[in-house]
């Protein structure tokens, strides 16, 4: 029973990643969630409140990316093209755009 509750727990965390290269030339760091679009959501919002919180506190200005399906992915690719910084997404849209 041990490594059925390690498995539902290593399948239930939200994972993080750093992007060396596809998306960008410098290494980024993104969040992949599991649990599809409603998670990765409420995951991003939450990156959007302590990014506010940094650029009121002096911090230099990071941009966040959503990628999650149902999203047109040229608006999203579009995105990428500015920089970003932080990108929270599901692992389906996320490997698609690591392909374009």
């Amino acid at each position: 029973m041990g490594s059925k509750r390690k498995k539902r727990q290593e399948r239930d965390k939200c994972t993080m990643l750093v992007l060396k290269e596809q998306l960008s030339p410098t290494p980024r760091m993104g969040c992949k969630s599991n649990h599809g679009r409603a998670l990765a959501r409420q995951a991003y919002e939450v990156v959007e409140l302590f990014l506010i919180s940094m650029r009121e506190h002096g911090y230099p200005e990071l941009r966040p990316l959503l990628c999650i399906g149902g999203v047109d992915m040229r608006s999203q690719l579009e995105v990428v093209k500015k920089c970003v910084h932080i990108v929270v997404a599901t692992l389906g849209r996320l490997k698609d755009m690591l392909a374009k």
